[in-house]
């Protein structure tokens, strides 16, 4: 049961960029379930501060509903947007396929993706109806954070209720083909139906544990599952 680590995307809406002014500031919207203290917020500042030094103003606004930054997008009110690759695959289909279940089983993979992605070869397939994929880093691993340390095998995960992420259609069908029940979640909304009980797992970066309070939903009997199942590995591989 691997994928690959949760991703944050850098979206560009075309034709709003292109209709702006040479000195109009663009609107910079950034999804972090923490708002402007979180983690990704903080970190882009950085990418705000480059852009201003090459001359171009953004605005950023943080956004902890990500369902908003990408209708905002959509809706002009946006010009770039951060999203996870969840949402970035309202976008563009070909960036979003690179968090497919088992796509990149190890980091030596990700570091080769990610060199892709920046070579102009690709830059095709990051451009699809009006929107443009500007970056893609990775937020790291995922785990699987259980209500119960006995669900620790595959075989353990029959009938366990599992968060799946609106649109994750491979992650949908590895919890139905391992015989569990897949949960609807968003983003927004994946840590509260962990932690209120309507989920018995879920698949989150371990920072999610303090950040989103999974701890909670996890109790005295829950525990998080040492292997990625959503992540990558940085070991050799089999034969290596």
């Amino acid at each position: 049961m691997k994928a690959l680590s949760m991703l944050l995307l850098v979206v560009l809406g075309l034709s709003g960029w292109s209709n702006a002014g040479a000195s109009e500031r663009r609107e910079f919207c950034v999804f972090d379930v923490a708002g402007a203290s979180g983690f990704v917020y903080r970190t882009l500042q950085d990418y705000h501060r480059k852009a201003a030094l090459a001359g171009v103003g953004l605005n950023m606004r943080p956004y902890t509903d990500e369902d908003q930054a990408v209708a905002d997008l959509r809706a002009g009110r946006c010009d770039i947007v951060a999203v996870t690759d969840m949402g970035a695959r309202k976008f563009n289909d070909f960036s979003g396929s690179i968090s497919a279940i088992g796509a990149i089983p190890y980091y030596e993979d990700l570091k080769v993706l990610l060199h892709i992605l920046a070579s102009p070869r690709v830059d095709r397939h990051l451009e699809q109806n009006g929107y443009e994929v500007l970056g893609v880093t990775p937020m790291g691993a995922a785990y699987l954070f259980v209500n119960d340390r006995a669900i620790d095998h595959v075989e353990a995960l029959e009938g366990k209720r599992i968060t799946v992420f609106e649109g994750h259609h491979d992650a949908r069908h590895m919890v139905e083909y391992v015989g569990a029940v897949p949960v609807a979640a968003k983003i927004s909304d994946f840590a509260s139906l962990f932690n209120s009980g309507e989920a018995d797992i879920s698949y989150a970066p371990a920072a999610a544990y303090e950040v989103l309070e999974m701890f909670r939903g996890m109790g005295s009997k829950g525990g998080i599952v040492d292997y990625p199942v959503a992540g990558n590995r940085s070991v050799d591989r089999p034969g290596g």
